[in-house]
């Protein structure tokens, strides 16, 4: 039952210096909000399956488990179709992309106060000797011709 209104975990990173930050709270709560909404529809669900039950004759195994799973089928359609359920995934990736922003700028923080480069100049540079092998080939190129 856990695994089915189970969120998006947080990233183990957040503990730390970016543990208290407002954009980890923001993400522990869009998840957490998530969490309940799901688990709201497994609730819904599963008093429908029991209900269903107590007025139906008693069924074999396998007629009650595909009783369950078209059960959970037609609630978790009608989830996903749902305003709040679009709404609470963008919240959480919102707050997810967030979270990463801030974790790129205190990594970026802490580069430039260690005298190391950014991943932003790591990139640039990498780009920049890309560039530069092209370049080179085609003046080996150039040169080779006739």
């Amino acid at each position: 039952m856990r695994r089915l209104i189970a969120a998006p975990e947080a990233s183990p990173l957040i503990g730390g210096a970016l543990a208290g930050s407002p954009e980890a709270r923001a993400l522990s709560q869009a998840i957490a909000s998530h969490r309940a909404l799901v688990g709201a529809a497994f609730q819904r669900m599963a008093q429908k399956v029991t209900r269903d039950a107590a007025t139906d004759a008693p069924l074999t195994l396998l007629a009650a488990q595909a009783r369950w799973i078209a059960a959970a089928h037609a609630e978790l359609d009608a989830l996903h179709a749902s305003d709040a359920f679009l709404a609470s995934q963008a919240k959480v990736v919102a707050a997810a992309v967030a979270l990463r922003a801030a974790e790129a700028a205190a990594a970026a923080a802490w580069c430039v106060a260690h005298a190391l480069p950014t991943r932003a100049e790591v990139d640039d540079l990498a780009r920049t000797v890309a560039a530069l092998r092209r370049e080179l080939r085609a003046l080996k190129r150039d040169l080779g011709k006739p």
